[in-house]
């Protein structure tokens, strides 16, 4: 999902010059992507800069510091986000969906009614195995944030054949 973000960022006075926006661009990048924040959710790309705004010089340290609204790809995980990701992980309990290696939520074994544990694999009469690897779509049914990462609970919506 596209979202745009407002921020102040601070350059070093030496990249004042015609390429301003590619120095500010090439900072948020570095600042920002692969991070996760509670607002936002996790940082996956910053895709371009929307506006340069205003500027001030910090008296702390002489930076140039520009208020700044650039468009990034993010992912913040709701009730209800409807996902695709791929099984990492399989015990007992449950499994794991890995969503694009930002992300991992937990598929409860209660929220695998259908489905039994089985030397290693979940296995269904009527429908196809959960085996690692495996393209799957989950429904997010619960969140929570802590330590700045997001704790994912969801449910099985559909499997994709491979």
């Amino acid at each position: 999902m596209i979202t745009e973000i407002t921020q102040k960022v601070s350059i070093d006075c030496k990249y004042l010059d015609s390429n301003i926006s590619h120095h500010l661009l090439k900072k948020i990048k570095e600042n920002m992507e692969g991070k996760c924040y509670l607002e936002y959710g996790y940082i996956i790309t910053v895709e371009n800069i929307v506006n340069i705004g205003a500027n001030i010089i910090s008296p702390a340290n002489s930076l140039v510091v520009y208020d700044v609204t650039y468009q990034a790809d993010t992912i913040k995980p709701e009730k209800g986000l409807l996902l695709s990701g791929e099984i990492c992980m399989i015990f007992p309990q449950g499994v794991f969906v890995n969503i694009l290696d930002k992300m991992k939520v937990l598929i409860p074994v209660n929220n695998l009614e259908d489905y039994s544990f089985d030397d290693g694999d979940f296995v269904c009469e009527n429908k196809e195995n959960l085996v690692l690897d495996k393209s799957v779509d989950i429904e997010i049914s619960m969140v929570k944030y802590e330590k700045k990462n997001f704790s994912c609970i969801g449910k099985i919506l559909s499997t994709t054949k491979t």
